[in-house]
């Protein structure tokens, strides 16, 4: 079974929704019947492959890793990736976009630490934490009614905070191990972001609506977000493009204009650098997945 789906809306009421946000992109299951090789492929999301039965091999950045039951072998953005599956094997793909919300232009460094060893990239799992846990996610996805898909999306997060939780913070970057910042001055500026239905909201303005002065205001999101306010509102207002990319048909002239951006190449142009693809060829891969 599989679930292309959009990102989360990027405000939430959850704080932690304001900082990191695993959004599901594909769920399924694998049972391998005979021996089987997936070519090599070049990763662009993190998927993390969860054995339940027998072995799991691959291929990881060129280095041979195997996996038994509940270990995960996580697979990062960048990451060149190949299986070899012999006959009997029963693991679980959850495909996650993992983005930093707020962060501007600086980037996210993403859930290891730099330069981690393939090898280290499996962890070893508890069994009655995951287990039943992918198990009701499976379970869930058969029913394929109106809100199975948001149910297994929901899970999906958990079972990524739960990896986040069993895996060894020697292994996880800065940001995965970070602590919380300023999380009600996020939310209050996420709720004057989603209500104005303009998407023009002035720096003044923002400050009004904060009851602060424009250059207290400026001081204080830097502080608690690492950018400008300015910089922040163009942040939300592509991840609110992308979600109308992936969760309508509407045209891109039109997601660009009802998200502020009057000039469609400049949106496309902005979109691409974030997200690697114009918001037409992002939109197709997501539709192929």
């Amino acid at each position: 079974m599989r679930f292309s789906v959009s990102p989360s809306q990027f405000f939430r009421a959850s704080p932690a929704a304001l900082r990191i946000t695993p959004s599901l992109v594909l769920f399924a299951r694998t049972q391998t019947r005979a021996a089987y090789t997936f070519p090599v492929h070049r990763h662009t999301t993190y998927e993390f492959l969860y054995v339940t039965k027998g072995i799991y091999r691959c291929l990881l950045n060129d280095r041979t890793v195997s996996a038994g039951p509940d270990t995960v072998v996580a697979v990062k953005p960048g990451d060149m990736h190949e299986d070899r599956c012999g006959q009997g094997v029963c693991f679980y793909t959850v495909n996650l976009m993992i983005t930093r919300s707020l962060a501007g232009n600086e980037p996210f460094t993403g859930v290891f630490t730099k330069g981690i060893p393939p090898a280290s990239q499996a962890v070893s799992l508890p069994r009655a934490v995951f287990r039943p846990l992918v198990t009701a996610m499976y379970e869930e996805s058969k029913r394929n009614d109106a809100v199975s898909m948001r149910i297994v999306e929901d899970r999906a997060a958990e079972f990524f905070w739960q990896f986040v939780r069993y895996c060894p913070d020697a292994r996880l970057s800065d940001d995965m191990r970070a602590a919380p910042a300023d999380d009600d001055f996020k939310q209050r500026l996420a709720a004057i972001f989603a209500r104005d239905p303009s998407h023009r909201l002035s720096v003044g303005r923002m400050a009004e609506a904060m009851n602060m002065s424009e250059s207290g205001f400026a001081h204080r999101c830097a502080a608690a977000i690492g950018v400008s306010p300015a910089k922040a509102f163009v942040t939300y207002r592509l991840e609110r493009a992308l979600s109308m990319l992936l969760e309508t048909r509407k045209p891109v002239r039109e997601v660009a204009a009802e998200t502020g951006f009057n000039n469609q190449f400049h949106f496309s142009r902005l979109f691409s650098r974030v997200y690697g693809k114009s918001p037409r060829a992002y939109r197709r891969w997501i539709q192929q997945r």
